[in-house]
């Protein structure tokens, strides 16, 4: 009887350690699958800011193409003449970042904003491309240089919005593309015409001259 005791005994240790074993295999489980949900629902709080400060600086973007649009030298006000150029005068490329400024009357500057929510540093700007439009229809195929079968159209614009933020050693992004364009009409009256008659070209005319293709009965 004693023999057979000690016999159970063992056969219980056993079954314990092994009952032992696959509840920590279980817990372990269960603690990374926390940790990755824990992760998840960061990178989702940080994804929400980073939208959020791109929708806002493309909401302000549209304000400000709208006040100015092709401004090469001061828009008739008296700001500094290349820190008041429209829109379509700015630096286009990847390479030319910029900014707005938070209240209106809004102002760009050629550097990336830095905005901090909740203790999160995240960095926002956008960037610029001429747009190419199809001799066909007049749809959009990219940016310049145009195709031979395209156009550039000086009345859009394609701006990129980016808010970037550090992850874990990398830097996330969160990209916004955006095409911007001129849409109000504005009257001009012209008094000169010394430049004289000229050969007529088949493009867009940014600024009138004081040229002209042909006059009669004058």
């Amino acid at each position: 009887m004693i023999g057979i005791k000690n016999y159970k005994s063992g056969q219980s240790l056993v079954e314990m350690t092994i009952a032992l074993a696959v509840s920590f295999l279980f817990l372990s489980s269960a603690v990374v699958l926390m940790g990755v949900a824990l992760k998840t629902s960061k990178q989702n709080v940080f994804f929400q800011a980073a939208s959020f400060l791109s929708q806002d600086l493309s909401d302000r973007l549209a304000v400000f193409s709208e006040t100015k649009w092709y401004c090469p030298t001061n828009c008739r006000d008296s700001s500094d003449a290349p820190a008041n150029f429209g829109i379509y005068n700015l630096q286009k490329g990847q390479t030319n970042p910029y900014s707005l400024t938070a209240s209106s009357p809004f102002q760009w500057a050629n550097n990336k904003e830095t905005v901090v929510v909740n203790g999160v540093t995240y960095s926002r700007y956008f960037f610029l491309d001429n747009v190419c439009r199809s001799d066909a229809n007049d749809d959009i195929t990219g940016s310049t240089p145009c195709s031979s079968s395209s156009t550039e159209d000086p009345s859009t614009q394609k701006a990129t919005i980016i808010t970037e933020w550090q992850n874990i050693g990398s830097v996330s992004e969160v990209k916004l593309v955006k095409y911007l364009t001129r849409g109000a009409n504005a009257a001009f009256a012209q008094t000169d015409w010394s430049s004289g008659p000229t050969t007529p070209i088949d493009s867009p005319t940014l600024i009138p001259g004081q040229d002209f293709f042909s006059s009669s009965n004058i």
